[in-house]
């Protein structure tokens, strides 16, 4: 248990070498973040036009049914 207790005592160069490789990973991992981050914003401009075409393609369909019923009401 006394060791546990002990503090390490890292030198300078110790310390800058955790430093940087903290930093490091901290980039890459910005890096992955800013990538999915452009991902999901592509899925959502493309999630957005198929909505859109899909609510013109129903609406198409709804017109046309419409036509339809009015036709058949006139004969």
């Amino acid at each position: 248990m006394a060791e546990e207790n002990q503090e390490k005592q890292y030198s300078t160069e110790e310390l800058v070498a955790i430093a940087n490789d903290a930093l490091m990973k901290n980039r890459q991992l910005q890096g992955m973040v800013n990538d999915l981050g452009d991902k999901v914003k592509s899925r959502e401009i493309e999630n957005s036009s198929l909505r859109t075409t899909l609510g013109m393609i129903q609406g198409q369909q709804a017109g046309g049914e419409d036509a339809e019923a009015s036709t058949t009401e006139e004969e």
